[in-house]
């Protein structure tokens, strides 16, 4: 009987482990909506790249060309972000991580208004940016992007 009751409760503790303690997975491609500080909507392309040591590499980029950097850390479903724009601005992003999509909020120096976004997982063909040349920075395991 003891024996019967210490493999459920192992059978239990296997179910029950927290959403949080699980590592999410993010994938190298998503397609992002969300509004900007003055109201108006916004879609962006993101990709994502592992560097070694655990760190992210992030690399938003408008249909315009306009490109958004940022290094970040993956913590459970958690993914929080430090967005950089050379000589412009900087920001902060926290994402929760939902299999094939990641829901955020960030802000910027430009404002102090907290935005949210949604990023869907996407094929990088579904990318169609309407400018006559689109940019594809490439993106490896254990690389950086090249921007």
């Amino acid at each position: 009987m003891k024996k019967w009751l210490w493999i459920v409760a192992m059978v239990a503790a296997l179910v029950c482990v927290p959403e949080a303690a699980k590592k999410a997975t993010l994938r190298p491609f998503y397609l992002c909506e969300g509004k900007n500080l003055d109201g108006r909507t916004y879609q962006v392309a993101l990709q994502t790249g592992v560097v070694e040591g655990g760190a992210l590499h992030l690399l938003w980029t408008s249909a315009s060309g306009a490109r958004l950097l940022g290094l970040g850390i993956l913590d459970g479903d958690r993914l929080v972000v430090g967005l950089l724009v050379p000589d412009v601005l900087f920001g902060v992003a926290t994402y929760t991580v939902k299999d094939t999509m990641l829901e955020g909020r960030w802000t910027t120096t430009q404002g102090p208004v907290v935005q949210s976004e949604v990023c869907k997982a996407a094929n990088p063909d579904e990318w169609k940016p309407p400018s006559a040349a689109p940019v594809r920075p490439h993106v490896g395991p254990n690389t950086n992007l090249q921007v």
